[in-house]
């Protein structure tokens, strides 16, 4: 799960609207001790959906072979170490010599950290019969 979660997959966040509704939205994301990590605009529709309600899950998932990580919990979000965050995230997506540019443009906009501390883990790897 650790080698498979520190490559550049994309990972869709499930949060709650206001209205009880769920809303998916893809992301980048970083697993770091024992956490999932996501950057985003501090405007999106997750973090308002966050502010009244944390619960979270989150899907990173491949289809050949057929694995992924489910991961539920609650997510917390914050403002600190934002640069080092944005950094830590991008730079697994990012081609390195395009990393400054492209952290450069995303210093120029409100972002915010979302830190989500797993309640529960469920993988799966179909070519390993799992």
């Amino acid at each position: 799960m650790e080698e498979f979660l520190s490559q550049a997959h994309i990972a869709r966040i499930a949060t709650v609207k206001r209205d009880g509704s769920p809303h998916v939205a893809p992301v980048w994301f970083l697993w770091e001790s024992g956490e999932l990590i996501i950057v985003t605009y501090a405007d999106s529709l997750k973090v308002k959906n966050l502010k009244t309600d944390n619960r979270v899950a989150v899907v990173i998932d491949i289809s050949d072979p057929g694995k992924g990580v489910i991961i539920e919990g609650e997510a917390e979000i914050s403002t600190d170490r934002i640069e080092e965050m944005m950094r830590k995230v991008s730079a697994k997506y990012v081609k390195p010599e395009e990393l400054d540019d492209y952290l450069e443009s995303l210093l120029k906009v409100s972002m915010l950290v979302i830190g989500v501390k797993p309640k529960k883990i469920i993988t799966w790897d179909y070519s390993k019969g799992e």
